[in-house]
C-alpha cells in the first residue's frame, strides 16, 4: 500500500481496496485488459507502472486514478522492476520473450538479450538494491546482468530449478550496506550474498521447513528485518521470525488449494494474499 492505497491488479481489470467498506472496488477503466504486474516508483508513491495481460505497459502519475500507455510492445507484461537507486530505470518481462529495459520512465524501451540464450523463459525479476544489478529468474535456473555487461547464468546449484520469485534487500554492514537476494525457486528458498553468484538454503541449515515446495511469492515485513513471508503453490502463505532460516505455516488452510501470486501490505498493517483462490486478508 501506498498514499494512493492498496491496488490489485486482476484479469478484469484494476481495483483498488476501500477499508472503510472492507471491498475491492474498480479503479480505472482506461486499461484495456487485465493486469497482469504493478510497480510503483520508490520515490514517488503517486507513480505507477501497470503490466496488462496483452497490450504492453501502462504509466498513471496520479495514483491510479488515470493512465497511459507507453511506448513499449503490445504484449502480455508478467513483471515489472524498478531501479530502487535510479527510479527512471525500469526493467519488464514481455509473455514468452526475454527483458526489456527503459533509461527514461518508459518512454523508449531497448531489448537486452545477450547471454539469456534463446529457448529459456523468464519467469521473475528483480533489481538490486545496493549493487549494479539486475536479476532475471527463469525456467533453467537464475541470470544476473551487471551494469551493461550481457547477462550471465549464477547460481549453478539453482540450474535445474525453475525461479518464481526474486526478493532483493539492503542490509547493514559495518562500513555501509550490502545486498541479500532471497529466491523463492520450485524446491524452496535460498539466499545469496555475493550478487547470486552462489547460493544457501533449500533446507540445509537455512529454508527450513519449504524443503520440496515451491516459492511463488516474497514479501518483507516493513517493520522487522528478521520477518519474511512466503506465497506458495499448493501450501499456503509460510512466516519466518529469523530471518528466513525457519518457516511456519500461516492462515487458511484454503490456501493450499492453489498458486499464491502476490503478497502486499495493506494501508491498516494487514497482509493481503492474491491466490488463484482469491484475494485473503489477515492480520499476522
Amino acid at each position: 500500500a501506498t498514499e494512493a492505497g492498496l491496488l490489485l491488479g486482476a484479469r478484469t481489470g484494476l481495483y483498488r481496496w476501500q477499508p472503510d467498506r472492507q471491498s475491492w472496488l474498480p479503479a480505472s477503466t482506461e486499461l484495456p485488459s487485465g493486469v497482469a504486474s504493478l510497480a510503483v516508483d520508490p520515490l514517488n508513491p503517486q507513480l505507477f507502472y501497470a503490466g496488462t495481460v496483452s497490450h504492453g505497459v501502462y504509466r498513471s502519475d496520479n495514483g491510479g486514478q488515470s493512465w497511459q500507455p507507453l511506448p513499449a510492445l503490445r504484449k502480455g507484461i508478467p513483471d515489472i522492476a524498478i531501479d530502487p537507486r535510479e527510479p527512471d530505470n525500469i526493467y519488464i518481462l514481455a509473455a514468452w520473450e526475454r527483458v526489456y529495459d527503459s533509461r527514461d520512465g518508459g518512454q523508449s524501451w531497448g531489448a537486452h538479450w545477450a547471454g539469456l540464450g534463446e529457448v529459456i523463459e523468464t519467469v521473475s525479476l528483480a533489481v538490486d538494491p545496493v549493487e549494479p544489478a539486475v536479476y532475471v529468474g527463469t525456467e533453467m535456473g537464475l541470470y544476473r546482468r551487471l551494469a551493461d555487461d550481457d547477462w550471465e547464468p549464477v547460481a549453478p546449484d539453482l540450474a535445474d530449478q525453475s525461479i518464481l520469485a526474486l526478493l532483493a534487500r539492503p542490509r547493514p554492514k559495518l562500513l555501509g550496506q550490502e545486498s541479500v537476494l532471497y529466491i523463492g525457486a520450485t524446491r524452496g528458498i535460498y539466499y545469496s550474498e555475493d550478487l547470486g553468484s552462489t547460493v544457501q538454503g533449500g533446507g540445509s541449515g537455512w529454508g527450513q521447513g519449504l524443503e520440496n515446495i515451491s516459492v511463488t511469492a516474497l514479501l518483507p515485513d516493513p517493520q522487522d528485518s528478521q520477518k519474511l513471508y512466503a506465497g506458495t503453490a499448493f501450501a499456503g502463505v509460510y512466516a519466518s521470525l529469523d530471518g528466513g532460516q525457519n518457516w511456519q505455516p500461516i492462515g487458511p488452510t484454503e490456501l493450499a488449494a492453489g498458486i499464491v501470486e502476490a503478497l502486499a501490505w495493506g494501508p491498516d498493517g494487514e497482509l493481503f494474499v492474491a491466490a488463484t483462490t482469491g484475494v485473503w486478508q489477515a492480520r499476522p
